[in-house]
């Protein structure tokens, strides 16, 4: 009997394991996928972003991934909404957006100014985090030589079907400072650090989307 028993938990771990191996998905241990979680020695940005998922092949329908971003604790504390407040006009929001190419490292909207910050051409407008909220240690981000980097903040984000309109590309998730000049009555991106983007390889086929690593 403890034999059959035995025979059957065999059985059934091996099922579980090929489900989790064939669908992509991590066996709960290790996330399956990651990326810019990994240590830095010198930070290049005010800000920090990184995604992360427990599977690495989605339905195209059903993307989601879990996007963590916020300041880089560089200081010993967060001098970010001080310093935009004197360097530039006026600090209307952090800006996330979701946007795919098929090309590493093309196109970018920093230079770009616009009359509305959630319609900008090839980007998704997901959410806006004011300047008062995103100036918390909600928003923290340690880094750590062992550890790399630990986000305070982390949220799961849908990544709409239709962006996927390549066979094969990239995934952009961008989070980024918005100002707004009184002067030309327009807005505009930071220029100064206060953005950081992540890329994810992927390819589609059969209606699935396969996340990739560098």
């Amino acid at each position: 009997m403890k034999k059959k028993i035995a025979l059957i938990l065999l059985f059934i771990t091996i099922v579980t394991f090929s489900a989790c191996a064939f669908s992509g998905c991590g066996n709960g241990s290790k996330r399956a996928f990651n990326v810019g979680f990994g240590y830095q020695n010198y930070i290049m940005t005010a800000f920090l972003c990184a995604a992360e998922s427990d599977c690495t092949q989605f339905d195209v329908a059903d993307v989601s991934l879990d996007f963590a971003y916020g300041w880089g604790d560089s200081t010993g504390g967060n001098e970010y909404y001080r310093y935009s407040l004197k360097n530039y006009d006026v600090p209307v929001c952090i800006a996330l957006y979701l946007s795919v190419r098929e090309y590493h490292g093309l196109e970018t909207f920093l230079e770009s100014d616009c009359d509305d910050y959630k319609n900008v051409d090839g980007y998704r407008f997901i959410k806006e985090v004011s300047v008062e909220e995103f100036n918390t240690a909600d928003y923290k981000v340690v880094v750590k030589m062992l550890r790399g980097k630990i986000f305070a903040h982390k949220e799961t984000l849908n990544v709409p079907a239709n962006l996927f309109e390549f066979s094969k590309g990239y995934l952009q998730f961008d989070v980024i400072a918005v100002y707004y000049s009184e002067e030309n009555q327009n807005y505009y991106f930071s220029r100064s650090g206060e953005h950081d983007r992540v890329e994810i390889p992927f390819t589609v086929a059969d209606n699935r989307v396969t996340l990739l690593t560098y």
